[in-house]
């Protein structure tokens, strides 16, 4: 009776343990051709609607999604963009095409919320997670992918309209164009007048006219 008792008490044990969670596959880079947007690339504030994600990769990829982040905090695993924090994030799938296979195509989530990570200027850091399993063994492998860390720019109108310009350029509006100007480059002399508001002069070097620092 009291060996019964005691069967009883580890079997009941055991169905109040929680179940174990099936080991993950260590992750490992994700090859692609294409991925757009582009790390650093900016796009202007909106209040509703998504921005599009493209990706080119091997074909049967499946579970493929892009997780997003105010913060590039990773994962345990060193490689995967945390999903630990508060903030704002976005996490939404990008899907094989039919008649090209290996093109995976999204959209971000969005709506009309001023809150929603699309609508607030900031940096953003995004990843691309993928799976795919391999059939070509007696036993099939699962396999767990991911990209680097890449950033996306939500800024203003106008800021987009801005020329980003580089350490050792000074931003000026010439010709009704935004222009980023160093010392060295080529000038127009029809807007040497121009250029002098930003303490530049246009003068004549050999057959071409460049920029000399006033």
């Amino acid at each position: 009776m009291r060996r019964t008792a005691v069967a009883l008490i580890a079997a009941l044990a055991a169905l109040a343990a929680p179940t174990a969670r099936a080991a993950e596959p260590p992750p490992e880079p994700l090859q692609y051709t294409s991925l757009t947007p582009a790390s650093g690339e900016r796009a202007v504030v909106q209040q509703q609607g998504g921005l599009p994600w493209t990706m080119t990769a091997k074909p049967g990829l499946w579970s493929v999604y892009v997780a997003l982040k105010e913060s590039p905090a990773l994962g345990a695993d060193g490689q995967t963009l945390s999903d630990v924090g508060f903030g704002r994030f976005d996490f939404f799938g990008l899907h094989e095409s039919h008649t090209n296979p290996g093109t995976y195509q999204g959209v971000s989530n969005g709506g009309p919320n001023p809150n929603w990570w699309t609508a607030v200027p900031g940096t953003y850091y995004w990843q691309v997670q993928a799976r795919w399993t391999d059939y070509s063994g007696p036993v099939p492998q699962n396999h767990y992918y991911v990209t680097a860390i890449f950033t996306v720019q939500i800024v203003p109108p106008e800021e987009e309209r801005r020329p980003a310009c580089a350490s050792g350029y000074r931003q000026a509006q010439i010709g009704g164009k935004l222009k980023c100007l160093r010392s060295g480059q080529l000038c127009s002399w029809r807007y040497r007048h121009q250029y002098m508001r930003y303490h530049y002069a246009c003068v004549r070097k050999g057959s071409r006219y460049r920029l000399v620092r006033r």
